[in-house]
C-alpha cells in the first residue's frame, strides 16, 4: 500500500508557481535536490516543464500573427492548472500527462 503524503502549503505555492512561471521555475526546480525530491511537486514538474516548451513555441507563433493575444489565453490554462494543483486536484494535460507518466517522471505513477 503507498503511503499517502499530504503536501504541506510551501508544495502547493511552489507547484502554483510552477505551472504559473514554466518553463523557468519547472527548469530550476530540476537542479534543486530538496524540492525536485518532493512527491507533491515532483507530481506537477516534469508535466509543467514540458507544456511551458509547448508554451513558449505557441505563443511565439501566435503572437507573431495576432499580437499576443492568443498566448495570454494559453498563459491562462498554467494559470488554472496551477490553481487546481494548489487545491490538491489532479492535473491532466492533454498528451503531456500521458507522456510524463509513461516515462515515469512523476512522483505518483505506479
Amino acid at each position: 500500500m503507498k503511503r499517502v503524503v499530504e503536501p504541506t502549503s510551501y508544495d502547493r505555492l511552489l507547484v502554483f508557481l510552477i505551472y504559473v512561471c514554466t518553463p523557468i521555475l519547472p527548469a530550476l526546480i530540476f537542479f534543486l535536490e530538496d524540492e525536485r525530491e518532493r512527491v507533491f511537486i515532483k507530481a506537477h514538474n516534469a508535466q509543467a516543464f514540458i507544456w511551458g516548451l509547448f508554451y513558449v513555441v505557441v505563443s511565439f507563433s501566435i503572437s507573431v500573427f495576432a499580437c499576443g493575444l492568443p498566448s495570454f489565453f494559453v498563459w491562462l490554462l498554467g494559470v488554472y492548472w496551477g490553481t487546481q494543483a494548489y487545491q490538491g486536484r489532479p492535473v491532466h494535460i492533454p498528451i503531456i500527462t500521458g507522456f510524463v507518466q509513461s516515462r515515469g517522471w512523476d512522483a505518483v505513477h505506479d
